[in-house]
């Protein structure tokens, strides 16, 4: 039996191509939802990243030629730039310390 098949078959490839927007939809909703001074903290830029996990949910979508860079655009997000993002630590304020209420 042909290995290459099962992974070119039309109803594999549909799982994968729907694994692969998933995955980017995880990626855009990641890189939305962290703050302006997580990605400052990481030296990162927000919009260019904005910008190209939107493309990795988009393209996809309207050309399924482009699912595997979609795939490589996302997971290089995941991979590489959101442990960075998640290293920042927002500085905790002075009134919601309680060992602050003891000096």
């Amino acid at each position: 039996m042909d290995v290459l098949f099962w992974f070119t078959h039309p109803s594999v490839m549909g799982f994968v191509w729907l694994a692969i927007v998933i995955t980017a939809a995880v990626a855009f909703f990641d890189a939305m939802v962290r703050s302006p001074a997580a990605w400052i903290y990481a030296g990162e830029r927000r919009d260019l990243w904005l910008a190209v996990t939107f493309a990795a949910v988009a393209l996809p979508l309207i050309f399924h030629a482009f699912m595997w860079l979609s795939l490589g655009a996302a997971m290089y997000y995941l991979v590489d730039k959101k442990p960075k993002l998640s290293a920042y630590q927002p500085p905790r304020s002075r009134e919601n310390d309680l060992h602050d209420n003891w000096r």
